[in-house]
Order: structure tokens, then sequence, then C-alpha cells
């Protein structure tokens, strides 16, 4: 018997506020591409892959990215991109900002995949290569969303 896939891909979109995005079942990817993710407050996160009901595990490869005040939790197991099986988040090539969020705390938590990604603040160890950790994203002007 074959094992049913759900893919989703959320494409150039803005996705603000909210309990955050969540790839729960079996096989479930969603690929989140040159998006904007703001304002997502629940206690998953802005994204998680995850098995939180028991039917499988999901996964969320998120690429070229923004994320503005928004912590990212991870589960615990290496991901699928980084030579894992079980259900995670994998990031590349993002913008990952706590904008008024504890200045304090590590935006991103747990064991995602980050690779190409500023991520600030963080003072944490991410998995992944080439990251920015801590820096200012330099934005225009943040508070118009530029």
């Amino acid at each position: 018997m074959a094992t049913p896939t759900t893919n989703v891909t959320i494409e150039a979109s803005i996705l603000d506020g909210g309990d955050g995005i969540t790839a729960e079942g079996q096989n479930t990817i969603v690929h989140i591409n040159n998006s904007i993710i703001l304002n997502m407050l629940g206690p998953e996160g802005a994204f998680v892959g995850s098995n939180m009901f028991g039917n499988g595990a999901g996964s969320i490869f998120v690429s070229f990215s923004t994320v503005i005040g928004s912590i990212v939790y991870c589960g615990s197991a290496a991901p699928p991109c980084a030579g894992g099986t079980a259900y995670g988040s994998c990031i590349d090539n993002s913008i990952v900002v706590g904008e008024g969020l504890d200045p304090a705390a590590d935006i991103i938590r747990g064991s995602c995949a980050v690779n190409y990604t500023l991520a600030s603040p963080q003072t944490a160890p991410l998995s992944g290569a080439n990251n920015n950790l801590g820096a200012a994203p330099l934005f225009k002007d943040a508070s118009t969303g530029d």
C-alpha cells in the first residue's frame, strides 16, 4: 500500500498573524518560498513540521523568506533536509528576526536545519552552515514592512 503524500506550496505571500503553520499528517510537505511570515505567536511558533496528533510526520521547507516577530520552534529530531527521517523544519536563504519580541531570547529554537540564514537575536549555534547569527538585518523601515 502506498503512503499518501500531501504537498502544499506557498509562494510570494504575506502570512500575518495567527497560531502558525503546521505540517501535520503522514508525509505532509509544506514549501514556503519568497514570502513574509509575521506575528505568528502560537505555541508551536511561526511554523513547524509536526507529529502533534500522532498521524504521521510532516516537514516544512522555508526558502528565500523573511520571518518577523515570530519565534521558530523546531522538534528535537533532525529534519529530512539534515539527513534525518523525522518531521521538522528546514530553513535556507532567509531572514529570521525577533522584532518586538524578547531581545535576549534566541529566535530559532530546537533542531531546525538552517543554512545561509540571518537569525537575530541568536546566540545558540544552529544546525547548518553559513549562517549570520545575531546581526541586524538592516531593513529600510521595518515598521512599514520595507
